[in-house]
């Protein structure tokens, strides 16, 4: 049965509505129980289900500690039979994006390798690079660490830019050692020269990219906020990286190298 809205004046029409049957007129206050209650003003669907949000603003600390101290707080909570909980908006998203930005390392990862294997026509040399660069990292979370910056997607692309700028030098490294060896050179001669060649080329390089972030570094001018992440993590990581380009890098082809002479002879 279908009832115009302009026939509810008050609560009690509700009762008073008029029902057909076959021995007369009746009405709904005759066979049901009206009750009285509060309801929604409106309902909220997602999915096809009945939703309820409960949103709030992040004043002091970072939208992730925050979302997962206050989803601690309920995630013990009884609630009644087809109800769960889900976060949603802002953490929702950041979840996303942080998947989205690992599968996008991952994806770069394995397609350095395989332009490596290509240009280096060897197996050896792009393993040594792709299994170094992990230990930038560590630069990586102590600059964030320092600067009290949580990891968020902004800290997440300077991975992916310090991926491509550290690449290229450690490419430029092994190219010259493999030169000198392809001379006839021995290989601790051939490490400590190659290294050395490149020593000037990439410090230069360092301080022109620590220059260039200086200002997201700091954050002083309008806008940098936002990119200062960025700043912190890759200055953290390619300070760092100097140490693994000059040492760490040459100690593990020497290493490597050396053995499979060995193996071979």
């Amino acid at each position: 049965m279908v009832v115009n809205e302009e026939n509810f004046r008050g609560k009690q029409d509700v009762a008073n509505i008029p029902l057909f049957h076959k021995n007369g007129l009746i009405y709904l206050r005759d066979i049901a129980k009206i009750i009285y209650g509060v309801g929604p003003l409106e309902i909220d669907r997602q999915d096809q289900m009945r939703i309820i949000k409960v949103t709030a603003s992040v004043i002091e600390g970072n939208v992730g500690d925050v979302t997962q101290q206050a989803y601690n707080k309920v995630k013990n909570i009884q609630l009644p039979p087809g109800s769960f909980l889900k976060l949603g908006a802002q953490a929702q998203m950041m979840r996303e994006n942080f998947k989205n930005m690992l599968f996008v390392i991952l994806l770069g990862l394995f397609f350095a390798y395989v332009i490596l294997t290509i240009q280096f026509e060897s197996l050896l040399l792009s393993t040594i690079i792709l299994f170094t660069i992990p230990f930038p990292i560590a630069g990586f979370l102590f600059a964030l660490f320092i600067a009290r910056i949580p990891i968020g997607v902004t800290a997440l692309i300077g991975i992916i830019v310090l991926m491509g700028m550290l690449i290229n030098h450690w490419v430029l490294v092994l190219s010259f050692i493999e030169e000198k060896l392809a001379q006839g050179t021995k290989l601790k001669e051939a490490v400590i020269y190659g290294t050395g060649l490149r020593l000037e080329p990439i410090f230069m390089t360092f301080l022109t990219d620590v220059m260039g972030l200086f200002p997201f570094l700091l954050g002083v001018q309008e806008g940098t906020e936002m990119l200062r992440p960025l700043g912190v993590a890759v200055v953290g990581g390619i300070t760092y990286s100097l140490f693994i380009t000059f040492f760490f890098l040459p100690t593990i082809y020497y290493i490597v190298k050396s053995r499979l002479s060995k193996k071979e002879a």
